[in-house]
């Protein structure tokens, strides 16, 4: 088990000898002090994270409204893992944030405790309106900065013209599908 893991897409990291630490999977780049100390998760250093600390991502495929139960979303989880009772917050494709909390997880007509990464599943969250989701909007649990990430794609791949890195970096850091990533990314370098 590797002692480092990235903060973007949880791979495991091996720190060189001068401090730096590359991750294979997605090329984001770590500095390590001497004096670094190791957390369960990887750095304890807010410094060391990149733009984004997100521990789950879905992309919002359908939403209904189920009488006595309330708004329901369906999609496939992108990333990682979410419980009942967890809270959740909702992006809009225009920036707009919406609170909510997991209240159940349905997949196949069964109901689980938990969803990981792969599963199509149905979510059904409180305190929203069935109004206030749409098709395409994002539902996270962690932390997006969105200009954070456009600024550190324009730091990092814009002078490189790395677009098919940032393409991915955008993908994993928003839950975005491959298509929506690349259409933004587009709009990036497209702005220089």
């Amino acid at each position: 088990m590797r002692a480092y893991q990235c903060k973007m897409c949880g791979a495991g990291l091996d720190p060189r000898s001068d401090g730096v630490c590359t991750c294979e999977y997605c090329g984001t780049k770590y500095y390590l002090s001497l004096d670094e100390k190791l957390t369960s998760g990887g750095f304890d250093n807010e410094t060391h994270m990149p733009v984004a600390q997100i521990t789950f991502s879905i992309k919002v495929e359908q939403v209904f409204m189920i009488k006595a139960r309330g708004v329901v979303i369906t999609g496939e989880v992108a990333q990682g893992e979410v419980s009942v009772g967890e809270g959740v917050k909702i992006i809009k494709s225009n920036g707009q944030r919406i609170e909510s909390a997991v209240v159940g997880i349905e997949q196949f007509r069964k109901f689980l405790d938990k969803a990981k990464k792969g599963d199509k599943i149905g979510l059904m969250l409180a305190g929203v309106t069935k109004e206030q989701i749409s098709t395409g909007d994002i539902i996270i649990k962690g932390e997006l900065d969105i200009n954070a990430v456009v600024d550190y794609i324009k730091g990092r791949y814009l002078p490189t013209n790395e677009k098919v890195m940032a393409i991915d970096f955008y993908r994993k850091a928003t839950g975005l599908g491959l298509k929506e990533a690349k259409d933004k990314v587009d709009e990036i370098f497209a702005a220089r």
